[in-house]
């Protein structure tokens, strides 16, 4: 299937499990979707990377080989709904090394930013955490860091996250 075939379906999104199931079946056309989700020019395109979020939870494996592309977009795109979806799919996945530093750095901007959407948000903070589990350095920052946020931006889903974060951060250095 053509990304042009592609924008095409997802214009008709009252069929997006037709679509979702697919992707599911014809895996040679995921490298195509993914064209189409990492495509800033029009704001639909986050419907694709909805197909790719959906298909992650049916066969991580095989979306995990495509990690490093996700993660690349998640760098630089500004696309909330994308970056929603994005960063959730990263945060189900086993950070590459080599990503640490500046996907670390991407998140804490977006955690700490209130213009994000809280959803954008929490799956940022999801990624601090996982990071800081493996970078023990970072877990005092990342402590005040979450206790700031939770006081300036409390809204539900950031405290709810927020807190099950600390009380795992906390038990881990002990403090």
């Amino acid at each position: 299937m053509t990304t042009e075939e592609i924008k095409q379906l997802i214009t008709d999104w009252p069929n997006r499990e037709l679509i979702f199931e697919h992707f599911l079946r014809n895996e040679d056309d995921f490298p195509s979707l993914l064209e189409v989700a990492f495509d800033d020019s029009k704001a639909i395109n986050w419907r694709a990377a909805w197909i790719v979020d959906h298909l992650n939870e049916q066969n991580k494996p095989f979306v995990a080989t495509f990690l490093p592309q996700i993660i690349a977009t998640a760098l630089k795109s500004e696309n909330s709904s994308k970056l929603r979806h994005f960063l959730k799919i990263i945060s189900l996945h086993p950070i590459p090394p080599v990503s640490v530093g500046l996907l670390f750095d991407r998140a804490f901007t977006i955690f700490t930013a209130p213009r994000y959407p809280v959803a954008v948000r929490v799956h940022a903070l999801q990624i601090l955490y996982k990071i800081a589990r493996t970078e023990k350095e970072l877990i005092p920052e990342l402590v005040q860091t979450i206790e700031n946020e939770l006081d300036l931006h409390p809204s539900a889903g950031l405290k709810s996250r927020g807190k099950r974060i600390l009380k795992a951060l906390r038990s881990q250095t002990g403090c």
